[in-house]
């Protein structure tokens, strides 16, 4: 496993354990809103699969699960490849053995957020085994214009109050070390209100 993978699985892991209740469009390169849709469930036995095909009980609808937001017996699901509807309160499962209870109907996606990995620089440290690699990290919160959904500004200061100067972050034997964190003050885009929180940290990488 590469160091740099490392770095990103540390900075990536560390959103999705904030459980910030939003889609997080971290293991679909090719992510567009316009066609997922979300599912929410409850009453969870067993872990759902990114990737596997879910199976409504009663309704017959299926769908590909392109991201879950689990936190425990609740979550949404984030699917594509919709076929049929599903309906509220009916027991859903995966094609392997994930297992909930569906909370509400398919809805549109009117919040998501996008994580950007930019590219790190790396920096000979004289008589010492690694180098110092800095870099940039950017998580981009998309609200739709005119939905009733979760403040992005709370949200934007929720990460930034977690991404402190000197917290650590740790995948492995790696140890991410965020130098500062600052965000825009918003822009519109094509109907989408985008703000950008922009992580600095800082890694050794061994030679």
């Amino acid at each position: 496993m590469s160091a740099f993978y490392s770095i990103h699985k540390a900075l990536t892991q560390s959103v999705v354990d904030l459980s910030l209740g939003v889609t997080i469009a971290h293991e679909n390169v090719d992510f567009d809103p316009s066609d997922h849709f979300i599912l929410g469930y409850d009453a969870q036995t067993v872990n759902f699969t990114v990737g596997l095909v879910i199976t409504g009980a009663t309704s017959g609808a299926v769908g590909t699960i392109v991201l879950d937001s689990d936190l425990g017996t609740t979550g949404t699901l984030t699917l594509n490849e919709i076929t049929g509807a599903f309906e509220n309160n009916e027991v859903i499962t995966d094609s392997g053995s994930g297992s909930a209870t569906t909370d509400g109907t398919l809805s549109q996606i009117e919040q998501f957020i996008d994580l950007t990995d930019l590219p790190a620089s790396k920096t000979s440290l004289d008589k010492s085994l690694a180098d110092e690699a800095t870099g940039f990290y950017q998580i981009s919160i998309y609200t739709k214009s005119g939905a009733s959904v979760r403040s992005p500004i709370e949200i934007a200061d929720t990460i930034m109050d977690f991404y402190k100067h000197n917290v650590k972050l740790v995948d492995g034997l790696q140890t991410v070390i965020i130098e500062n964190s600052n965000r825009n003050a918003g822009r519109n885009d094509n109907g989408w209100y985008i703000i950008d929180v922009s992580i600095e940290y800082r890694t050794n990488i061994l030679r």
